[in-house]
């Protein structure tokens, strides 16, 4: 009896001895597997936070080619209003320039057609002298108005004055003993001219530097003709 007691006794160890492995085994390998899974869940939110921060850098790289891409089409598009403007300016500068050339040609056409000039060598010579001439145009420093101080408009660049004795004659500026509407016949360039006194001019008169100025289209013609030393003047009419 002592005997099987004995027995059962070593049984019951054993068995005791098995399920404590066992559940030992069973809770090792339970925390095995947690830590496992627990690995493997931080991987996957690792690996999410990659493909995040890799996606915001693609965003961010391509927001900033689009940015470039942005701007450079601005740059072209004012670059292009820009030339397009420039081209614009420039087209109507030429026409301008076009425009008054035409103007110009066709006053200067007219003036042309409508010179008469009328031989004076048969006219009575009622007195004549040597003089000093200049030059000047009707923009001349303080020509402001356009006008003689006979009142004949100049303002135009116009320089004849239509006579119904004398046809087509010069217009000059000159002393006050030469009445407005005098004619005199002047030696110029190796030939002579038939011009009518219809201006005055602080500068031109006797005792001074120049007696008789003679009217160019503009004042940058007369400084390039100057001053005409020692000419022969000849009065034909003294006054209208």
């Amino acid at each position: 009896m002592a005997r099987e007691r004995g027995i059962m006794k070593k049984i019951y160890n054993y068995t005791f001895q098995l399920v404590c492995i066992y559940i030992l085994a069973l809770s090792l390998f339970s925390i095995s597997s947690f830590e496992i899974k627990v690995e493997h869940f931080d991987s996957n939110i690792h690996n999410v936070n990659q493909e995040k921060i890799i996606s915001s850098a693609l965003l961010s790289h391509t927001d900033q080619e689009d940015g470039k891409k942005e701007e450079a089409l601005e740059e072209e598009s004012i670059n292009k209003i820009e030339e397009d403007s420039s081209s614009t300016n420039e087209q109507e500068v030429q026409e301008s320039e076009e425009t008054n050339n035409k103007q110009e040609d066709s006053s200067s056409t007219k003036v042309e057609e409508a010179i008469n000039i009328v031989d004076t060598s048969s006219f009575t010579v009622l007195a004549e002298e040597i003089v000093n001439m200049s030059h000047y145009g009707h923009d001349c420093y303080g020509c402001t108005s356009g006008y003689t101080a006979s009142g004949y408009y100049i303002g135009d660049g116009r320089i004849y004055y239509q006579d119904p004795t004398f046809g087509s004659v010069r217009i000059v500026a000159a002393d006050a003993k030469y009445p407005l509407g005098t004619i005199l016949r002047l030696g110029y360039q190796n030939s002579t001219i038939t011009a009518i006194v219809l201006d005055r001019g602080g500068g031109i008169g006797d005792g001074k530097k120049f007696q008789i100025d003679l009217l160019t289209t503009n004042n940058s013609k007369a400084y390039e003709l100057g001053i005409v030393q020692n000419t022969h003047l000849e009065v034909l009419r003294l006054g209208y």
